[in-house]
């Protein structure tokens, strides 16, 4: 970790905005300076000719084209400040926006709530996607696969302990460059991307040629406009070719209308991908100028640079083909050049050539665009730590666990160890307690430790394993499923995930909700004694204290956690510790009368 790490964020954001902000300011001065400086030469323009037309005299026009060659000059430096002030804004944007996060403000964040899945393992309930979510919290991705990129990442746990180390390291790496990260994420938000456009630039690369290998069209869009501009040249010298002329241009428009429809789909398909492809093209040049030092990151970095020059060329040729739609042009191209056909034929062998290389090149930004998120959550917490991933046995065993989410200086820390000797724990305690933040905080760290991110805890050890949770469910209207049968069905994939052979960490949280008190007693303590005989860790949050005795039914596999709430004076309150042992305090009575509900 360098030494911008080891500083507070805070004041690190704050003072980048705030440099920011300045540049800002100075480049509106100079913006507002440029145009003063572009009307004044309008006006200069329009008095040298009038003093030409005036006068005759070839001093004053020579001025005027002087003065015009400086306007454009000044034009050109006027659009460069406008777009550095939009790149800048963007950056200082960006550390404003995470100002706002170190304050606990998420909600000007994506919350990727396409991504929710109530059916998924554990993501709906760890809450990795929606409002005040882990997905809210991490992203920072400028481009929609890479977001998209995030959200698998989150749901798919690495399966390897290299894959993980290798992935601990990227994000170290990339964690220390955060200007990299921010330069990265500016020119990526600056164009708005529609959620479909890759997905349809790949879908074009997969289609058939039309043009390509069409000889006929192969021939005259070289032929015609060759033949159209020795008619022109004849005409010149002799007007008696005119009429010769006049058939040329007449045949390239029928060449024109003739594949006017097939031309326009492809327009139609790849105009649109204009501006994605600049944007790709832009981030792909921040990524390429970095200096690496991680294999990875520098093998990406070498791939990226093989794409350069290629996704260049097809940003040209669309922004060439795009000519077409200011009419003027369009007309005068097409009819001197047949401009369209060479514009789809260039298209089509730039695919041809391509077709098999481009997603891989893209699938590199969209990693670089999903791993930053994971490296500014590193550069964020920097007490946080890398855990250690164990090759053998089940058991994890975390010292000062916290949820990410949280904030550190109100953040209550706890110390939980499953499998050294009990492989289950059941975790008691009155209501708001904080057994479910609890039960979050153990599963959402799992998760970030078997995708290669930092965890909120000073010790982290785990193995390689599958994490399933049953905590907040749902009914269905289209399946006909009440809240009790899908808490069924959930606890049925883990029985037969558990049958298949697999590790597993199972969180539940007050199972069989939906059933009576005495039917729900039976019913969880065959489930217990079920999961323990399988090769699995677990925590069950309950209300129910009589599962408190299964500790001495199943000794060491069994063990008693709770967290405590006490009333005095008559204000309830919570340490949120972890105790060993059954929670003997409760609340639900206390809290009825004290809101005068009973």
């Amino acid at each position: 970790m360098n030494e911008t790490n080891l500083m507070e964020a805070k004041p690190f954001f704050s003072n980048r905005k705030s440099s920011f902000d300045q540049k800002i300011a100075t480049t509106k001065k100079q913006i507002n300076l440029i145009s003063t400086l572009r009307l004044v030469a309008i006006v200069a323009i329009i008095v040298l000719i009038y003093f030409f037309v005036q006068s005759a005299s070839y001093l004053f026009l020579i001025g005027a084209f002087l003065v015009i060659a400086l306007f454009l000059l000044l034009a050109n430096k006027h659009q460069d400040l406008i777009d550095l002030k939009f790149h800048v804004e963007a950056l200082s944007k960006i550390n404003y926006n995470e100002l706002q996060v170190l304050d606990g403000e998420l909600m000007h964040l994506d919350n990727g709530l396409e991504f929710v899945n109530t059916q998924h393992d554990y993501t709906y309930d760890l809450d990795v996607f929606g409002d005040n979510s882990i997905f809210q919290y991490i992203n920072r991705s400028c481009t929609y696969s890479g977001k998209k990129r995030l959200a698998n990442i989150l749901e798919n746990p690495l399966q390897d302990i290299p894959s993980i180390i290798e992935r601990q390291k990227v994000i170290q790496e990339l964690s220390e460059k955060v200007e990299f990260r921010q330069e990265f994420q500016a020119r990526g938000s600056i164009v708005n991307e529609n959620p479909k456009e890759n997905d349809a630039l790949i879908n074009w690369l997969k289609e058939p040629a039309v043009f390509l290998n069409n000889k006929f069209v192969n021939v005259i869009r070289f032929l015609f406009p060759a033949l159209l501009v020795l008619a022109l040249i004849a005409w010149l010298f002799d007007s008696r070719f005119m009429p010769l002329f006049a058939i040329m241009v007449v045949i390239n428009w029928v060449v024109i209308i003739l594949y006017g429809g097939k031309v326009n789909a492809i327009h139609l398909k790849t105009s649109k991908k204009n501006g994605v492809l600049k944007k790709y093209l832009k981030l792909l040049q921040v990524f390429s100028k970095e200096n690496f030092t991680n294999n990875t990151l520098v093998q990406m970095q070498s791939e990226s640079k093989a794409s350069i020059q290629e996704i260049s060329t097809i940003a040209k040729i669309v922004n060439r083909f795009d000519q077409r739609l200011n009419m003027l042009v369009g007309i005068v191209v097409n009819t001197f050049y047949l401009h369209d056909l060479h514009c789809v034929v260039a298209l089509e062998k730039w695919r041809e050539k391509n077709r098999n290389k481009i997603e891989g090149w893209l699938e590199v930004l969209f990693e670089i665009d999903a791993l930053s998120g994971l490296a500014n959550y590193d550069f964020c917490n920097p007490t946080h730590i890398y855990p250690n991933i164990l090759e053998a046995g089940l058991s994890v065993q975390t010292e000062g666990l916290g949820h990410p989410l949280l904030v550190h200086q109100e953040c209550i820390l706890n110390d939980v160890e499953l499998g050294k000797s009990e492989c289950m724990i059941i975790l008691t305690g009155a209501n708001m307690s904080g057994k479910s933040t609890f039960l979050r905080s153990l599963g959402t760290n799992t998760v970030l430790a078997l995708i290669g991110a930092p965890v909120f805890a000073s010790k982290f050890d785990c193995p390689l394993l599958n994490i399933m949770t049953s905590m907040r469910l749902t009914d269905s209207l289209k399946e006909r499923a009440s809240y009790f049968y899908a808490e069924l069905k959930r606890l049925q994939m883990i029985v037969e995930a558990l049958e298949k052979g697999e590790k597993l960490l199972i969180i539940l949280d007050e199972i069989l909700k939906g059933t009576n008190s005495d039917d729900k007693l039976t019913g969880s303590i065959a489930l217990i004694e079920k999961f323990v005989g399988f090769n699995a860790l677990g925590m069950i949050a309950t209300h129910d204290l009589e599962l408190g005795k299964l500790e001495e039914e199943l000794e060491g596999k069994v063990s008693n956690y709770c967290f405590e709430s006490t009333i005095e004076n008559d204000v309830l309150s919570f340490d949120y510790k972890l105790n060993k042992g059954v929670a003997k305090n409760k609340n639900a009575t206390f809290l009825l009368k004290k809101m005068k509900i009973v």
